[in-house]
């Protein structure tokens, strides 16, 4: 029984991380996969989870006025995608968004240096895998320590159900997470 409990609070702290995870890159992936983009996509990998390629990397051109208005459809596109994003994590991990809003700034700067020619095409890709990176980064760390406060969470519930069961005594555990460090306090009585 206990078990089964703990499995179902790990279920339900992650299981919903994975879910919102998958319907973004479901988002992105339809603007990846366009073949209107398809132009645009051979000098940049449009989601940023991919690596650019060694040639995306070392493109020392600027983009032309027709690549220029398919960068801005498809930011457009992904502004759709980043919203999604926002929306869905944000009652779930709202310390993420901070740190996300920081890096889509610093990705919006680094593209409207791009169309206004004041990059290459392998300028931009360097500078966006850095971005990346960093904001990789920053959510492992994020992640670490929203991972260690969950864990002392289910032990704190682990350790008053199992005293409950070995002292046949009523345990009362109150948990109270906070939206503002998204975290999850629990008291035993």
């Amino acid at each position: 029984m206990r078990v089964t409990l703990i499995f179902l609070f790990c279920f339900i702290i992650y299981g919903c991380q994975s879910t919102a995870l998958s319907e973004i890159n479901t988002c992105v992936h339809k603007i990846e996969i366009n073949p209107f983009y398809e132009s645009i996509a051979i000098r940049f990998p449009i989601n940023w989870v991919n690596d650019p390629t060694i040639l995306q990397l070392s493109d020392n051109t600027v983009p032309g006025d027709k690549d220029i208005q398919k960068i801005v459809l498809a930011f457009n596109d992904i502004g759709q995608c980043r919203q999604l994003g926002i929306k869905l994590y944000k009652d779930m991990m709202p310390g993420i968004i901070p740190i996300s809003m920081e890096a889509i700034t610093e990705e919006d700067i680094l593209t409207s240096d791009l169309v206004q020619k004041k990059i290459t095409w392998g300028d931009y890709n360097r500078r966006r895998t850095s971005l990346r990176n960093d904001y990789s980064a920053k959510v492992r760390e994020y992640n670490q320590v929203e991972t260690q406060q969950q864990q002392r969470a289910i032990e704190a519930f682990s350790n008053a159900f199992n005293k409950g069961l070995n002292d046949n005594s009523t345990v009362i555990t109150n948990c109270t997470k906070s939206g503002i460090t998204n975290s999850v306090t629990c008291i035993s009585h």
